[in-house]
């Protein structure tokens, strides 16, 4: 034989072996025998981090997230351009200050509704009739009374 040949049978053996090499290793990765993360990291790392970091998220929603008993009214101060988000069926009293709603409002005092956008009237009871409803303070800032769960941003 020349020496071509037996360097070019050489080199793809050598070729074939690698293949074989690599394919026996990827096959055998992640099996039962040799799983790529083991349960105890898994049960002692893993799952403590993530419970951390929902027990602070769940914290942090609840910082944002208010709500006073039924009945009780709960005075809150709003800087301008401040906004107060409600849940359905939370009532709000405007006391002082100009704010305009957000979404629809049913003002019980005059018996109709505020659009969005539209001017709240001092001293009426306004009731947020959908999850998205809630006041925006005017410029100058607001005083109102809140009852039920509502949230600043």
């Amino acid at each position: 034989m020349s020496k071509r040949r037996l360097t070019i049978i050489g080199i793809a053996a050598a070729v074939m072996l690698f293949a074989g090499a690599v394919g026996y290793a990827a096959g055998n990765y992640g099996s039962k025998t040799d799983p790529l993360i083991t349960k105890s990291y898994l049960d002692s790392v893993v799952q403590p981090q993530m419970e951390s970091e929902l027990k602070q998220q769940l914290a942090e929603a609840e910082k944002q997230m208010r709500s006073t008993a039924p009945g009780e009214f709960a005075e809150l101060s709003l800087s301008g351009g401040q906004t107060l988000l409600c849940s359905t069926g939370c009532e709000v009293l405007l006391c002082s200050g100009s704010a305009s709603a957000l979404g629809d409002l049913v003002d019980t005092t005059a018996g109709g509704s505020v659009g969005s956008g539209s001017a709240l009237s001092a001293n009426h009871l306004y009731i947020s009739a959908s999850d998205s409803a809630g006041l925006t303070a005017g410029s100058g800032g607001a005083k109102i009374l809140v009852s039920g769960a509502y949230s600043l941003g």
